[in-house]
């Protein structure tokens, strides 16, 4: 029989269990909730425009015919030449293509809008061809593509093709061309494996080496190991893999599970254990690896953040707390002597002094107008990568959270990560495709 203290002690651990599992619940359904409702609003938006635009098409078109049949009863009455009459007979056939294609477009509008999957820029034709290649301006080198094919943002509002000379431009919806700056895009490769059972969401991704990724893939919960653009090695988990880091020191990968769980691999992706996360660590999530080897932890339950030392196979101990002044912490990255910290829901970005904990500078929604900012890195420069998911971009910017550059045409980027001789930034984004950019060129 089990004492009344039992008893309770073990009520206790149930309610905590419940409720861990209940704010979990919440979290998750927060998320999903907050982006149907953008993508909705994105998608009226989006409908609003179209409707617009073909209104006033139809509109010109009516006239345009209208003239042209007032034009033809005048020369008909005028002349009774017959090529005359099979020359206007003959323009207002073409006339009438061109508003037969209107309609058109229109139907694919309306078939495909629910789905937010078709947009104007796909169903109006387009004179321009699409490169395989995209060119650099200063080394006039071609990059194939992985997947040659249109480079658009969600909206479908802008995409990019290239002139005679592989100068790359963008097009947007009005039909405007802009040279784009420097390189947009080195190369990109897509993630997706032939038995992955949906779209492809990666959550976070390290460097082992140069040629090889470890890429969490959380929609189908696996670990991809890719190298040379290919999955060569796959792992599911029972859970969705959310963070991910390597220890070069320990020769480990690390990977965090939205269960809170802390798994280690070698550098081939060989299971070695689970690890052991010390008190007061609640639900550790945001992870990356100081100079020192050590492992930095943010803990999403209170926003902390907490460098922890590897002591034995499994087990790690605190070395010393960080207060990151977030409720809670998405993704973290240190180098060099400074830090940084992102909170998703919060709208928020901070840089910290790894040696104090010091404030360095902050970018929030009035200041940098963020919307959900994600994945982040910091450079050798001190510099902070962020992705800002809902805005569909990246974003560079000082310690000090002044904005160095911005850089489009993504699709719900979420994670970030660059080369070691950091002149290659890897943006992975929402369909399991990792762009490569060009790093030095795009700050400066």
């Amino acid at each position: 029989m089990m004492s009344i203290d039992q008893k309770e002690t073990l009520s206790k651990q149930v309610l905590e269990e419940l409720q861990g599992r209940v704010d979990l619940c919440k979290t998750t359904s927060d998320e999903r909730i907050r982006e149907i409702k953008e993508r909705t609003e994105q998608l009226r938006e989006f409908e609003g425009r179209a409707k617009i635009k073909i209104e006033a098409r139809f509109a010109t078109l009516r006239k345009l015919l209208d003239s042209i049949e007032k034009d033809a009863l005048l020369e008909l009455d005028m002349v009774a030449s017959s090529d005359a009459h099979a020359q206007l007979m003959e323009k207002q056939d073409a006339v009438k293509k061109e508003m037969d294609e209107v309609t058109k477009c229109e139907d694919s509008i309306k078939k495909c809008g629910k789905r937010n999957r078709v947009g104007l820029i796909n169903t109006l034709p387009m004179t321009e061809t699409l490169v395989n290649s995209i060119y650099f301006e200063e080394s006039r080198k071609p990059v194939d593509l992985v997947e040659p094919s249109i480079v658009e943002n969600n909206l479908r509002e802008e995409l990019f093709t290239a002139d005679a000379e592989k100068h790359v431009l963008r097009v947007t919806k009005t039909g405007r061309m802009k040279l784009v700056d420097n390189c947009v895009i080195v190369n990109q490769m897509n993630v997706r494996s032939p038995q992955d059972s949906s779209d492809n969401v990666i959550y976070d991704m390290c460097r082992v080496t140069d040629d090889k990724l470890i890429v969490l893939d959380n929609r189908n919960k696996s670990v991809k190991m890719v190298e040379d653009s290919v999955v060569s090695k796959e792992v599911y988990h029972d859970n969705c893999p959310c963070r991910v880091t390597c220890n070069e020191k320990c020769h480990l990968v690390i990977v965090c599970d939205d269960k809170y769980i802390l798994y280690s691999y070698d550098f081939d992706l060989n299971f070695k254990g689970v690890l052991e996360v010390p008190v007061p660590i609640r639900k550790p999530y945001g992870l990356d690896v100081l100079a020192s080897g050590n492992l930095l932890v943010g803990d999403r339950h209170d926003g902390q953040l907490y460098e922890l030392c590897l002591n034995g196979p499994n087990w790690l101990s605190v070395v010393r707390q960080i207060a990151s002044g977030f409720s809670c912490v998405d993704y973290v990255s240190a180098a060099g002597d400074k830090l940084a910290v992102s909170h998703g829901n919060g709208n928020s970005v901070r840089v910290l002094s790894i040696e104090d904990g010091r404030l360095l500078g902050e970018v929030d929604q009035v200041k940098g107008n963020l919307n959900w900012p994600l994945g982040l890195i910091v450079d050798v420069n001190g510099n902070v990568v962020v992705c800002d998911s809902c805005n569909h971009r990246v974003l560079v910017f000082s310690p000090q959270g002044d904005k160095l550059k911005e850089i489009k045409g993504f699709y719900l980027p979420r994670a970030v990560k660059l080369s070691e001789n950091h002149e290659v930034l890897m943006v992975a984004e929402r369909g399991g495709r990792i762009k490569l950019l060009s790093y030095m060129q795009s700050t400066t």
